[in-house]
């Protein structure tokens, strides 16, 4: 019974934490160092800024995306967010072996932004700097705060 109850717990927990992560307005797939944009309708308020990510390295890289807003070709906010500067983290599969560290994850970076309702175009450019770093997957995704 204990163990039943636990069970729920834990899938209620899971369930909880996805509904808070906010509906996925926009993703700009990238695969390693580059740059890419997107356009996406927004109904106004906070979006926070995820990384669908996977990289191997020997030491910890610098990764850095710097992100543009624009609306009718006009630059309305810019922000950078390092994917490795996370907070909430989904699906983590992490390892370290003979001082070579594998990680992947969906995380939920440290930064956000506020637009009004409209349409924008979203723009990244994502860098790495470091020796020895392999990014096989680094998307953003732009969230709902909801």
């Amino acid at each position: 019974m204990k163990r039943r109850f636990c069970w729920l717990l834990g899938i209620s927990f899971a369930a909880l934490l996805l509904t808070s992560c906010g509906d996925e307005i926009a993703r700009i797939s990238l695969a390693g160092p580059g740059e890419g944009s997107t356009e996406f309708s927004h109904n106004g308020g906070t979006i926070v800024l995820w990384s669908d990510f996977s990289v191997k390295y020997q030491q910890r890289p610098f990764l850095q995306y710097q992100v543009e807003f624009y609306q009718k070709g006009d630059l309305v906010a810019v922000t950078s967010c390092s994917p490795l500067d996370v907070n909430v983290y989904l699906m983590k599969s992490s390892s370290q072996i003979g001082g070579v560290t594998t990680t992947k994850y969906q995380g939920k970076m440290k930064c956000d932004v506020s637009l009004p309702a409209g349409t924008y175009t979203v723009s990244t450019v994502f860098s790495v700097d470091g020796r020895n770093v392999e990014v096989y997957k680094s998307d953003l995704v732009l969230r709902s705060s909801d």
